[in-house]
């Protein structure tokens, strides 16, 4: 909070998180999301039924919200 800007207050923020995460347990993902989204920050929470590592499906969905932002 302390970091704060009003410069980067409007950029948007994609948190993905893996439900079965051993090394960063998923209630510390939506904790942040949650910290982040007090701040009144644009935030989308995903998660996704994977360990720590990515899936083709978290890949996809960041390519098109990436899509989705750039093309703006």
């Amino acid at each position: 909070a302390e970091q704060r800007h009003e410069a980067n207050q409007n950029t948007p923020i994609l948190v993905a998180h893996g439900l079965y995460d051993e090394v960063v347990p998923c209630a510390l993902g939506k904790a942040a999301f949650n910290a982040v989204e007090s701040l009144g920050y644009p935030v989308t929470w995903r998660d996704y039924p994977m360990q720590h590592n990515v899936c083709l499906e978290e890949i996809q969905e960041i390519g098109q919200w990436l899509q989705k932002r750039l093309a703006a």
